[in-house]
């Protein structure tokens, strides 16, 4: 009888402690898409579950996602335009007050070509931009 109790004891312990290690641990529930109706019935606004592949309201967001993308890239580039062509302008009018000084001198000083250079290459930058992403 005692015997009995220790292998009672034995196969509860085991039990409760999850049994052998071969065993795998309860495989994770899986995410199971919704329906458009189960969708647009939830919280308006709200996403949480992934809808159904190739559905209307999948591509809905996803276009809307894109589209926004897209806004916050042009904005971006014309922030750019503007702080280059705001620079460009103000190292053209240096040059421009530095060659005015210095337009009896046979040689530009070195700082005058350097100048140049940095005009010459925001030009090329703002052009590129201009004509849109490549």
């Amino acid at each position: 009888m005692r015997l009995y109790g220790l292998q009672a004891g034995l196969l509860l312990a085991v039990l409760l402690c999850g049994g052998s290690q071969a065993q795998s641990p309860m495989p994770p529930i899986p995410n199971r898409p919704i329906s458009d109706r189960q969708l647009q019935s939830s919280m308006p606004g709200v996403v949480t579950v992934n809808p159904m592949p190739g559905s209307k309201v999948r591509q809905d967001f996803l276009m809307r996602a894109e589209m926004e993308r897209q806004r916050k890239q042009r904005e971006e580039r014309l922030k750019q335009l503007a702080d280059d062509s705001e620079r460009l302008t103000a190292l053209a009018s240096q040059l421009q007050q530095e060659i005015k000084v210095v337009s009896t001198a046979p040689v530009l000083p070195v700082a005058s070509i350097k100048k140049a250079d940095e005009i010459e290459r925001l030009a090329k930058r703002l052009k590129q931009n201009l004509r849109g992403p490549a």
